[in-house]
């Protein structure tokens, strides 16, 4: 499910990358190794030109926090989930889990509960709402231009009517009355382009110079909350992750379970002797030569110190003490097992 989710907000990073190189080719100097000033003001007739990619730019960003917030979301309901049904299992049948799993699944629970503030306090949703504001930026720059459009049209419509009728002969005072009454409207028509076109060209210019803040507001913003997020998550989940590294490392006491009844190595008490790929680790056979017994990691269960597969701390309890289940790193875990 995480993976599944994972997918989607990979895509529209890769997404949002590519149209924000688009964005920089289309306001920078035509020499590549040259800016331009963040002063100079963009030439008229590049304005529109400018304003497309750098639109299209804040969808994709905002598209991307979106996937991510319900991606977040979706992993955060997930691990809320597992934990329950752990919850429910082991009060049921607290003999269902050997205690290194249960330390590590402590351990878990802890990390998950921390994660809680970087996957629901990640600050995309602000950036998700600047977004927003931008984007309604634009689309009032879009109805401008509409009507901008529409008044040259009108303006033009006008022009060709009294084009026409000076062209053709004037006979009589009905002729004189609507020559005269079309060039009051070409009049208006013009007046009205020309402003239409002023408050036009002053909203795109505004917009578009505006690219360096939107840029920082969106596309800056939303990397640094992505990022931030997993670099909290990674720092929480280090320690976790390193436990269940060490839980079965080379040398660790193991007891094999989990095989059909009537297996020769069921029960068996060995050593794990090496780590071999996709999940499976080498262990040795008592009284037999050879570089023993290949086994999935499932199939065994570290005998003595729980949890980490390493001794236990100066002082610390044993592994049938209170505190040879403890998770690494956090304090008291969130998830309780009661006998």
């Amino acid at each position: 499910t995480i993976f599944r989710a994972g997918g989607g907000v990979r895509s529209q990073v890769a997404a949002a990358m590519a149209v924000f190189k688009s964005f920089v080719s289309s306001v920078t100097d035509a020499n590549p190794g040259k800016r331009r000033n963040s002063n100079r003001r963009v030439p008229t007739g590049d304005l529109e030109n400018a304003l497309k990619p750098q639109r299209v730019l804040v969808s994709a960003v905002r598209e991307m926090v979106q996937e991510c917030m319900q991606s977040f979301e979706a992993l955060r309901k997930a691990q809320l989930t597992v934990m329950r049904a752990a919850q429910g299992y082991l009060g049921f049948d607290t003999a269902g889990l050997d205690e290194s799993a249960l330390a590590l699944l402590q351990a878990s629970s802890a990390f998950f509960q921390a994660s809680e503030s970087a996957l629901t306090k990640s600050g995309l949703r602000e950036v998700s709402c600047a977004c927003d504001r931008i984007l309604k930026e634009f689309a009032e720059v879009a109805g401008l231009i509409k009507d901008r459009d529409e008044a040259h049209r009108e303006f033009e419509h006008y022009n060709e009517k009294v084009a026409n009728i000076l062209a053709g002969p004037q006979r009589s005072t009905g002729d004189r009355e609507r020559l005269d009454r079309n060039q009051e409207k070409l009049t208006l028509a013009q007046k009205e382009a020309h402003g239409k076109r002023q408050a036009c060209e002053t909203a795109v210019r505004t917009i578009v110079e505006r690219r360096t803040f939107h840029v920082r507001a969106t596309l800056h913003a939303a990397l640094r909350q992505y990022v931030s997020a997993f670099a909290s998550l990674g720092e929480g989940a280090a320690p976790v992750a390193e436990a269940f590294i060490g839980e079965l490392k080379v040398g660790t006491p193991v007891e094999v379970v989990g095989f059909p009844e009537g297996s020769e190595i069921n029960g068996l008490n060995s050593v794990v002797a090496s780590v071999l790929d996709q999940g499976q680790l080498q262990i040795s056979i008592p009284g037999e030569e050879g570089p023993g017994k290949a086994v999935r990691s499932e199939h065994l269960i570290p005998v003595g110190a729980a949890g980490t597969g390493e001794d236990d701390a100066e002082g610390g309890e044993g592994a049938d003490g209170a505190d040879g289940a403890a998770a690494p790193g956090a304090g008291e875990p969130p998830l309780r097992v009661t006998p």
